[in-house]
């Protein structure tokens, strides 16, 4: 399952329709997890992996990492050869305007287009098989169609946040073809910025559905865990066990003017093997929590560098530039913008669900990409894999890797690479906590 990117933070690189890892501070980085660590009572250090801290709070292990250190995550390289989808030129279904979301299946690949309004199925090959969709509110029309999600192998759910609504899709041997729709059971707020719910949907095997939440204008931003059983009708529960959080996914200031953050970073609901994880990108952690909406674990990931005085600077000056006649207004946003103190180590998460293996990456603070760390279902270190700069991770299933990637002519493609057999020995047990 891939990390994903909501439709309002692509748009800073696209423009819609009207409605539509350095170190270089490693010392002072470890001082401050070390003491979080020294207050953790009944924590289980085992002597050789002093930079993870594993401890266990009311049924709940909690595994809280010192550094990243590279030895802990041995470097995972590409495998040979890569396979690509997409072409500026030859036929129409192999041209793509903007790529939002794929799916790696057994039988090859489902995309989803936004400036298209449709999904399109490329065989092992990379052959294009079928497409559904178009521009509309009939059946299986989409008016904004920015998240699309498989369950299992065949069906997939696609969320239109503009019509609410729910769209089941099947893929056969004879291709793609679209089942039912469902208006969603929430009530969307409409703002300056567009539609704030849903902002992520999750599909389990048993097909429910969390659903992220966000206020309006005049209260504070919240995200809310709920599920949706869609064999049911469309109805919304409350997840048990998951409490609201307040979130500044855009930052407003007392002028109503939405300003965004240094580094924007929140909360994302994703499945894998029947575990619903949760990114915490604001206290830079990440949870899996059981189906009952039990909190199982939490992994803690230490500080980044320091924010320095050139990172707001190139931050307000990048803003300003895309102020458009208001530079006043927006340098009066940006005075009130909270900067943080250190670079948040979590920007977004994925999940493979083939291989049970959670992937988090940072954000990139010098011309070198930030590599993505793995992590196995207990929270241990398993390796890590850089991607290359300017590609953006729609997916992984298993041993393959899908990615959003852009030609010399800046159109986009798919590129899917594959990875060799992952480290063995390095993926945790219950009476080994996080061997290295």
């Amino acid at each position: 399952m891939a990390a994903s990117m909501p439709v309002a933070e692509l748009a800073e690189q696209r423009s819609l329709k009207p409605h539509r890892a350095h170190r270089d501070q490693r010392p002072r980085a470890f001082l401050l997890a070390s003491a979080i660590a020294i207050g953790c009572v009944g924590c289980d250090t085992p002597a050789d992996t002093a930079m993870i801290t594993v401890s266990d709070s009311a049924g709940t292990r909690i595994v809280t990492y010192a550094l990243l250190e590279d030895e802990a995550f041995p470097v995972i390289d590409f495998a040979p050869g890569v396979d690509t989808i997409g072409a500026a030129d030859g036929a129409e279904e192999y041209f793509f305007r903007w790529i939002v979301s794929a799916e790696l299946v057994p039988a090859g690949i489902v995309t989803a287009d936004l400036q298209d309004y449709e999904l399109r199925y490329f065989d092992g090959n990379g052959r294009f098989v079928s497409s559904i969709g178009g521009e509309g509110e009939g059946p299986g029309e989409f008016e904004v169609l920015d998240w699309m999600q498989s369950l299992g192998d065949s069906l997939f759910f696609i969320w239109d946040r503009l019509i609410n609504r729910l769209t089941r899709a099947r893929l056969t041997e004879a291709g793609l073809s679209h089942e039912s729709s469902v208006p969603g059971p929430w009530s969307p707020s409409i703002s300056p910025i567009g539609v704030f719910s849903p902002v992520r949907i999750a599909v389990d095997n048993a097909r429910m559905i969390p659903v992220g939440n966000r206020g309006s204008l005049s209260k504070p931003f919240q995200v809310v865990a709920s599920v949706v059983n869609l064999d049911e009708g469309p109805s919304a529960e409350r997840l048990p066990g998951l409490a609201t959080v307040v979130a500044e996914p855009h930052y407003v200031s007392r002028e109503g003017m939405f300003a965004p953050l240094l580094f924007p970073t929140g909360h994302d609901f994703l499945f894998g093997n029947g575990l619903l994880w949760v990114q915490d990108g604001m206290n830079g952690e990440f949870r899996r929590v059981h189906a009952d909406g039990t909190l199982e674990l939490v992994v803690r990931l230490p500080p980044e560098r320091p924010v320095t005085d050139r990172d707001i600077a190139e931050f307000r000056e990048a803003n300003l530039r895309r102020a458009a006649g208001s530079e006043a207004r927006m340098r009066r946003a940006l005075d009130e913008v909270p900067y943080p103190s250190f670079v948040p180590p979590l920007r977004a998460m994925a999940v493979d669900d083939e291989a049970g293996i959670v992937w988090v990456t940072g954000f990139a603070t010098t011309e070198e990409p930030a590599p993505w760390y793995l992590f196995d279902p207990l929270g241990c270190p398993v390796g890590r894999v850089t991607v290359p700069r300017g590609n953006r991770l729609l997916d992984i299933e298993g041993g393959r890797i899908a990615v959003r990637d852009v030609d010399e002519m800046e159109i986009e493609r798919i590129l899917i690479h594959n990875l060799p057999e992952l480290p063995s020995g390095r993926v945790g047990s219950a009476t080994s906590p996080c061997p290295r």
